[in-house]
Formats: structure tokens, C-alpha cells, sequence
């Protein structure tokens, strides 16, 4: 019997998603006060960013993945 070459099928997409952003609080200490003594100066709060990215499937298994662009939105 002869083998028969396996041929794969690649596809490459643009998809959008959104991502969740992590937050930073910014942190003061004051030298007036206790050694330690911190207070917060601007809490954070989450976020979102929009996503593009190239996909790359072969066989529909995602082999790949590169970021075009990220938004925050």
C-alpha cells in the first residue's frame, strides 16, 4: 500500500476581543508621621483593552498568535 501525504489545512483570521486590565494604587508615605505610615494617594480600578490579533489555525488547533494592536478602552 502507498502512503498518501497528509495535507493540513492553515488558516490565518484578524479577531477582536476585550481583556481585563489590572490596576495599580498609587501609594505615598508621609515623613511627618509613623516609619511604615503609608496612605493611598489614587486607588485603581480595572479596565478593559481591546485586542487585535492575527490567528493562525492549522486543522483548526491554534498554532499561533500575534497581537496587532491593543486599545484601552
Amino acid at each position: 500500500s502507498q502512503s498518501v501525504p497528509y495535507l493540513g489545512v492553515k488558516v490565518t483570521r484578524t479577531i477582536k476581543y476585550e481583556e481585563e486590565m489590572e490596576y495599580r494604587i498609587e501609594q505615598q508615605t508621609d515623613a511627618s508621621r509613623d516609619i511604615g505610615y503609608t496612605y493611598v494617594e489614587r486607588q485603581g480600578e480595572k479596565g478593559l483593552k481591546e485586542i487585535t490579533a492575527q490567528v493562525v489555525t492549522i486543522d483548526g488547533v491554534e498554532t499561533e498568535r500575534n497581537v496587532v494592536s491593543t486599545n484601552v478602552i
